[in-house]
């Protein structure tokens, strides 16, 4: 076997490429679009005649931006705001509604992968191979982990912009012309100006191409040229700057470069001393700290007071997409990914070595997914091309040297389909349990009646987990915690929600509030800055305590809420002086393996059985306790309640017959259970004005 393929003729048709495209686009647009046939008949997912639009956090906070450009209000175009303002242009343009298209277009976009995938077989003069990667990268599960409808973030774009971005460069140094220098460092621009932790990924793009030219193509003129405007492109300055950079170089090398009369001499000059100059004008601690914010993840968010230091946790450790997987586990639904992973690996780097030297460019990109145990699996998607690309090859490899004419065709056209087949085999395991977050039909209807009835400059305090599907839904960024301001005020808000004495809750809600009036946003840095915590929290729960506030605070609290209680106790539980623990609570969320009958004296749990009869639970290692009190709870109240042993500590809750809550006191007392769960709560400080059963909303008197 000789791992090398017959290559196309030169002067591959262009409308065949095309063709090739426009199909492969269609297969991972179809692919995507399951999910909205799957998710179409629920009601709960529909709400004014279309699905629901958040199907990620991080979708809310780029769709309140793009409500807010609607509105007229004015934002840089930087990265933290791109999403909205393409988003906002797309509903300008298109005449659509911003719902359908906060829906629609991660499908639409993140398909355009195929693009540069068949485009680098066309460049490699193997445009089937780029076909077939292409329908593989396009159904790639990794990357549908990150894409899917609904999920309308900046990785939709951001596979396609640095693969773009390789593509022109493989044209580059295959077609040796300038043009296609430019347009990668046009392209590594915009993926700067677009994803905001772009800059070690850029670092490795640029060096990845570096020692690409450096070892295979050190005597090639448009190699050094586009390692010097991929230099540009990717330097931390600022716009103006690197486009001036950018229009100069370019400008140089068409003029001093006509007619091949200058070398690679010149370019070499000037690389030395862009090198030499580089530490007087660029920060390289920006590449380091970006770098490190992937593979050594804070734990930690400290604040330096005059009483010394404190800490909380940073939430950003306890998100499951932040934690680290094998390229081939990134989600435990998915089956066989590293039997294709390991053969695709190996055909990418049989492929660069006896073909197509050209591809080390992509090595950095290839890289990055397969650390994804370390830098985190959401970079798991990075891979997926130069994997396809891998595999694509192989599979046409194999087949030459198998067989010839048609039936060569015809293997590897079925080896393509087996690998699209695993994607699609897992995407269609997934989505039965992707939905919107976290509202559904019933909570948007209860937003919608609370933001008319609320006022625009109210507190709201909740989980951060919920604050920008709360922005978009509300409009309004009226949070507490969100999604990006989530450091030491989950402390905060986690001590509220476990806290079992309403007058600390409700003066803590209020104190926020009187902050948030005075345009301090953030509270626990405050309080440490003028005061010490934990006296802090003593005044909350003086019941002659009262902090005045113009502005009305608020708590939602959400059933979907249960399932961080791991994450809130922990933050709440941390002592900020030490870091250590305070206490150590005990909770368990269970599915009951049938729905509960109040007919039935057993309860059966997934690691529990329960006997109603004593009160007696006996865990799947056979050891058995009586429990103080089991309650029942349907639509989030309280309907039955038995008490069996006042001495014990631990309590359940049977919630809406599908669900069990074992805990200690200090959770079965504390305000989110039972405000949310059993619908007690002090009336004289609190007012409920919304309440699905799965949502409810509390005003503080």
């Amino acid at each position: 076997m000789t791992f090398l393929l017959k290559t196309d003729e030169p002067a591959f048709s262009g409308k065949r490429v095309a063709v090739y495209i426009f199909i492969a686009y269609l297969f991972a647009l179809a692919v995507r679009s399951l999910l909205y046939f799957q998710a179409a008949g629920i009601a709960d997912y529909r709400f004014d005649g279309h699905l629901l639009p958040i199907w990620s956090p991080d979708a809310g906070l780029y769709g309140y931006y793009a409500k807010q450009i609607l509105a007229g209000h004015s934002y840089p175009f930087v990265s933290e705001y791109m999403p909205g303002h393409l988003v906002a242009f797309f509903v300008r343009t298109t005449g659509l509604s911003i719902d359908t298209l906060m829906f629609w277009l991660p499908a639409l976009l993140a398909s355009l992968i195929v693009v540069p995938v068949v485009l680098i077989g066309r460049a490699l003069r193997l445009t089937a191979v780029g076909f077939a990667a292409a329908l593989i990268a396009g159904a790639g599960a990794n990357y549908y982990t990150r894409s899917y409808l609904g999920y309308m973030d900046t990785d939709v774009l951001n596979l396609v912009l640095p693969w773009t971005a390789v593509m022109f460069w493989i044209y580059a140094l295959t077609q040796k012309k300038l043009l296609h220098a430019l347009a990668a460092a046009a392209t590594l621009l915009t993926f700067r100006m677009w994803y905001h932790s772009s800059a070690a990924i850029l670092a490795g793009m640029v060096l990845g191409l570096f020692l690409t030219v450096l070892v295979f193509y050190r005597k090639e003129r448009i190699g050094w040229q586009s390692v010097l405007l991929a230099a540009a492109a990717a330097a931390p300055v600022p716009f103006l700057f690197t486009a001036g950079a950018l229009g100069a170089l370019s400008a140089w090398f068409a003029f001093f470069g006509r007619g091949g009369k200058t070398g690679v001499r010149p370019c070499l000059v000037l690389l030395g001393g862009g090198i030499l100059a580089a530490p007087f004008f660029l920060d390289f601690g920006h590449y380091i700290r970006r770098a490190q914010d992937y593979l050594n993840k804070p734990e930690t968010v400290d604040i330096v007071t005059q009483n010394g230091t404190l800490h909380f946790t940073d939430v950003l450790s306890t998100v499951i997409e932040a934690g680290g997987a094998p390229i081939w586990q990134i989600n435990p639904l998915f089956t066989g990914m590293a039997f294709y992973i390991f053969p695709a690996l190996a055909g990418f780097v049989l492929m660069a070595i006896r073909q197509h030297r050209a591809l080390w460019i992509a090595a950095p990109l290839l890289a990055l997914g397969l650390l994804s145990q370390a830098a985190g699996i959401r970079f798991a998607m990075f891979a997926g091309p130069a994997l396809a690309l891998g595999y694509a090859w192989l599979a046409f490899v194999l087949a030459q040297s198998l067989s010839a004419g048609t039936a060569s065709k015809a293997l590897a056209a079925g080896l393509t389909l087996a690998a699209a087949g695993l994607m699609l085999f897992n995407i269609l395991k997934l989505n039965p349990y992707l939905k919107p977050f976290y509202f559904l039909k019933p909570e948007v209807k209860a937003l919608h009646a609370f933001t008319a009835a609320s006022r625009p400059n109210d507190l709201v305090l909740s989980w951060w987990d919920f604050g920008w599907p709360l922005w978009y839904y509300t409009g309004r960024s009226n949070t507490l915690l969100d999604n990006g301001r989530h450091g030491s005020d989950t402390f905060y808000v986690g001590n509220e929600l476990l806290s079992a004495n309403p007058v600390f809750v409700a003066n803590s809600a209020k104190y926020a509030a009187a902050l948030k009036a005075k345009r301090i946003y953030e509270v626990v840095p405050y309080i440490a800055q003028h005061g010490e915590i934990f006296r802090r929290f003593r005044f909350f729960s003086d019941p002659k305590y009262n902090p005045a506030s113009p502005g009305n605070a608020y708590f939602l609290l959400h059933r979907d809420m249960l399932a961080y209680l791991p994450t809130i106790a922990g933050i709440a539980d941390r002592d900020p002086r030490s870091g250590r623990p305070t206490r150590q609570r005990q909770f368990y969320l269970s599915t009951l393996l049938e729905p509960y009958s109040p007919a039935s004296p057993i309860v059966r749990g997934d690691t529990f059985t329960l006997d109603l009869r004593n009160g007696v639970i006996t865990g799947s290692d056979g050891a058995s306790t009586r429990i103080n009190t089991v309650a029942v709870s349907e639509n989030g109240k309280l309907v039955a309640a038995q008490r069996y042993d006042a001495r014990s500590p631990m309590f359940m809750i049977l919630y809406d017959k599908t669900r069990a809550l074992y805990m200690d006191g200090s959770v079965f007392g504390s305000f989110l259970i039972q405000a949310l769960i059993l619908d007690r709560y002090d009336k004289t400080r609190f007012e409920k004005v919304a309440d699905t059963g799965k949502m409810k909303i509390f005003r503080v008197r």
